[in-house]
C-alpha cells in the first residue's frame, strides 16, 4: 500500500522487453563513484546478498604490543617521548608518574608499560578514539610527529595490500573495468590503464597488470587503497574482495561516518571510457570466466598481518 504506480503506463510488448536490457546498460563514466565505506550488494548465484560493514570499531588488543611497539620503532619515534604520548592516548597524568616512579631512568619500559595501558584502554583512552592506529596517528600528529604518523599509516596499508595481493592475483575480475574505474577516479593514469588492456585476452596477465599499477598507486597515496576497495565494491564479482579489504582498513583506521551505499553493477555493465577496448572484448575475456571468490577463498587469506614488514 505504501508504493503508487504510474497508471498512464503501457505495458511492454515482446520487443520492447528485448531493448530492456539494452537500455539499462550504462557507461562507467555515468556511474559516478561515492568513494566512501559503504555496505555492497552481491549479485550472485541468482540470489541477492547483502555484505554489511561492520557497525562496530576494533580495537586493538594487549596482545598487539610487541607489533606495536616494533611499528613506532620501524616509524623513527623516540621513546623519550613516551610521556608526552601516553597523554595524549589518553592516560591519566597519575598513571603516567606511576609508570616513571617504578622505572625511573628506562625509557624503554616505561614506553612498553604505557602503550600496555593504552591498549588495555586504561583511563580516558576511550574518549580519546579508543586503541586503534587511528587515534594513535592522531596523538602522533599532536605532538609535530607528524612524519611518524604518516609513516605508520602508509606502512600499514601498503602490508594489507601486499597481504591481500595472491587472493587479489587468482580471484579478481574485469581488471579492464576496474582500471577504467579507478582513471575515472584519477587513481590510475591513462597509461596504467593501457597496459591492463593491453594484457588482453589473458586474465592473469590483466590481473597482474593492474595489481601492479594499484600498488604504485597506493605506495604514493596509502588513501587510494580505500579508493580500490570502494571500486571492487561496485562490481558484483569482486563485493567480497573489496569488503575484506575495507574491513582490514577499519579494522586499523576506524571511520565513524556513515557512507553512501553506492550501486552495484554487474561485470557486463562495466564499458571502457575510450575506444582502446570493446564492450565484446571486455565479456569475453572476464565475465565468462570470473566467478565471485567464495567465503573459504577470502577466509584462507584472512589472517592479515598488516604490522609484519613485506
Amino acid at each position: 500500500n505504501h508504493f503508487h504506480f504510474n497508471n498512464s503506463a503501457t505495458p511492454l510488448n515482446c520487443s520492447q522487453k528485448a531493448l530492456k536490457p539494452r537500455l539499462k546498460q550504462r557507461t562507467a563514466k555515468e556511474k559516478k563513484l561515492k568513494t566512501q565505506k559503504v555496505q555492497c550488494e552481491v549479485l550472485a548465484s541468482g540470489q541477492d546478498q547483502f555484505v554489511a560493514m561492520a557497525t562496530s570499531q576494533t580495537c586493538l588488543g594487549v596482545d598487539d604490543l610487541v607489533d606495536v611497539l616494533d611499528l613506532l620503532k620501524r616509524c623513527g619515534f623516540s621513546k623519550a617521548n613516551w610521556y608526552e604520548l601516553g597523554l595524549r592516548l589518553g592516560l591519566l597524568k597519575s598513571s603516567l608518574d606511576v609508570i616513571e616512579k617504578n622505572h625511573p631512568h628506562d625509557v624503554s619500559r616505561c614506553m612498553t608499560e604505557c602503550l600496555s595501558q593504552w591498549l588495555g584502554r586504561a583511563d580516558n583512552v576511550d574518549s580519546r578514539g579508543g586503541a586503534n592506529l587511528d587515534s594513535l596517528s592522531d596523538a602522533l600528529r599532536s605532538m609535530n610527529e607528524t612524519a611518524v604518523a604518516e609513516k605508520l599509516k602508509h606502512h600499514v596499508l601498503i602490508n594489507i595490500f601486499n597481504n591481500r595481493h595472491t587472493v587479489l592475483s587468482q580471484s579478481l575480475c574485469d581488471s579492464v573495468g576496474i582500471a577504467w574505474l579507478l582513471y575515472g577516479e584519477r587513481m590510475l593514469t591513462q597509461e596504467a590503464v593501457s597496459r591492463v588492456v593491453s594484457a588482453i585476452p589473458s586474465i592473469p596477465n590483466q590481473r597482474e597488470a593492474l595489481l601492479t599499477a594499484v600498488k604504485e598507486a597506493v605506495q604514493t597515496d596509502p588513501n587510494s587503497l580505500h579508493t580500490f576497495a570502494n571500486v571492487l565494491c561496485t562490481i558484483s564479482t569482486n563485493v567480497l574482495l573489496g569488503q575484506t579489504i575495507l574491513d582490514d582498513i577499519s579494522k586499523y583506521f576506524p571511520t565513524p561516518e556513515v557512507g553512501v551505499v553506492p550501486e552495484t553493477i554487474r561485470d557486463h555493465d562495466v564499458v571502457p571510457q575510450d575506444n582502446t577496448s570493446t564492450d565484446d572484448e571486455t565479456n569475453t575475456t572476464q565475465s565468462d570466466t570470473c566467478t565471485s571468490p567464495s567465503d573459504a577463498v577470502i577466509a584462507s587469506n584472512s589472517s592479515s598481518q598488516p604490522f609484519s614488514p613485506q
